[in-house]
């Protein structure tokens, strides 16, 4: 990476070593296409200092993490559609088991441990993240917040130049603590309602957590937090978009996740809380719209795990060309070239852009898919990640079977492996989310019945 910033700033960089030569030409490849994609350099500045200097105050930014990444992964991974990074963009550490409510649908009571893993173990495992590139980290559970040693993880993760979010219940959140995650330099705190409904909300996830949740949002708002947001969980039970929207839009929160169930993990036993195919599809069709109609309100509108987006929004477009789907993602659907964008950058990132990391130490290739490919107790993180026979099967599409393999849409979406691993036991099956896949949906629904 190094060797690509002088040679940008007018240094004539000439190695003798082989693989040194050809890592270097897939970087300069990608630099043209990211110039090409974004009208922008990926080191552009009018800085003058010295090229040691320049990097190190370079080396630390989330940006440049995530272009290495990406040049990284075409010298270890080739050029394949949709690409692998070298090291995650994003890495979701379940920092702890324990949770103070007892939703329903939760996937993390699977007994995978409290804690996990000693305070000192964490502090190692944030220097193996950061020394990898890693760009973002994620601090989820159980409910983070109720680690003592919360904030001097996340301090240790800020000061390593990671950018780190959190995902909370809210209930813990007070001014002091919205002011502390500010000062630590936590980016995004996502923080969890249902439903704007106090009583609907409340039978998911216990009395008094309504007020609570609602507070924290404001409260991290009032203290300055970049990022603020609402995960809303969609189910058979709870599908309500324009109304979250609307509250969130009240609330003064600047983004809303749309996370879609998955019957896994501790969940495994609740399928009756998945959408079928068809009401899957109409949610989602409902964000799309949303995004348009609440443009002017949030940063972000987006929904996780759903990665039929790309594909429903190529039909909704064709059905209307005055419709326009603003974002996928951090995707800009109005850029001249998204398409080749989303073709790069693909669907479901698990593997590939994406890895998680349970409270016990387990690597996993998402928190949905319960794969355990090491354990960070033992094994080198980013050893795990380039060299996991796993991850090596889920990067190749051409793995994928059943329509999953076939369909028009396999690079820009993928499925949801979790959900194939879910209901069928493996993740290169049909995803049986998808409304191309509706029949094998219903056939098994009746088994889990």
């Amino acid at each position: 990476m190094e060797i690509l910033l002088r040679e940008q700033m007018g240094e004539k960089i000439d190695s003798s070593c082989e693989e040194c030569r050809r890592f270097l030409r897939s970087m300069r490849f990608f630099y043209r296409l990211v110039k090409a994609l974004t009208r922008k350099k990926p080191f552009e500045s009018d800085e003058t200092e010295a090229i040691a200097s320049r990097w190190m105050s370079l080396k630390t930014s989330a940006y440049v993490r995530g272009v290495y990444n990406v040049f990284d992964g075409i010298a270890r991974f080739g050029f394949p559609l949709p690409i692998a990074t070298g090291a995650p963009l994003e890495v979701v550490w379940e920092i702890t088991g324990m949770c103070n409510l007892h939703c329903p649908y939760c996937f993390a009571r699977d007994g995978r441990g409290v804690y996990g893993m000693s305070t000192e173990e964490c502090l190692k495992l944030i220097d193996q993240l950061s020394e990898a590139n890693v760009v973002a980290v994620s601090l989820s559970g159980g409910e983070p917040l109720l680690r003592k040693d919360f904030f001097s993880i996340a301090e240790h993760a800020t000061e390593k130049g990671l950018y780190i979010s959190m995902a909370t219940n809210g209930t813990l959140i007070d001014r002091e603590t919205s002011r502390r995650l500010k000062e630590i330099g936590v980016s995004y705190v996502e923080i969890s309602l249902d439903n704007p409904v106090k009583e609907v909300h409340e039978k998911i996830r216990g009395l008094g957590s309504f007020n609570k949740a609602v507070n924290a949002a404001k409260y991290c708002v009032e203290a300055g937090i970049p990022l603020v947001g609402f995960g809303t969980t969609l189910s058979a039970r709870n599908k309500d978009v324009r109304g979250v929207l609307d509250f969130a839009k009240n609330v003064g929160v600047n983004q809303v996740v749309f996370l879609n169930f998955i019957p896994t993990r501790g969940a495994v036993n609740d399928v009756n809380f998945d959408m079928d195919p068809m009401e899957r599809e109409e949610v989602l069709k409902e964000i799309s719209r949303c995004q348009e109609a609440y443009v002017s309100c949030f940063r972000r509108i987006t929904a996780l795990q759903s990665t039929y987006m790309a594909r429903i929004a190529h039909e909704m477009t064709g059905k209307s060309k005055n419709f326009r789907l603003r974002q996928i993602g951090f995707s800009d659907l109005s850029a001249p070239k998204a398409h080749r964008l989303a073709n790069i950058v693909g669907g479901c990132g698990a593997g590939r852009t994406y890895a998680a990391i349970a409270s016990n130490g387990d690597i996993m290739p998402c928190v949905f898919l319960p794969i355990k490919l090491g354990n960070v107790k033992r094994d080198s993180f980013i050893d795990v990640w380039r060299s996991s026979p796993v991850l090596k099967q889920m990067r190749d599409r051409g793995n994928w079977k059943g329509l999953c393999r076939t369909c028009d849409y396999r690079i820009v979406c993928g499925g949801c492996r979790a959900r194939s691993y879910a209901y069928l036991g493996d993740f290169l099956a049909p995803d049986p989310g998808c409304k191309l896949n509706a029949g094998l949906f219903y056939r098994l629904k009746e088994k889990h019945a």
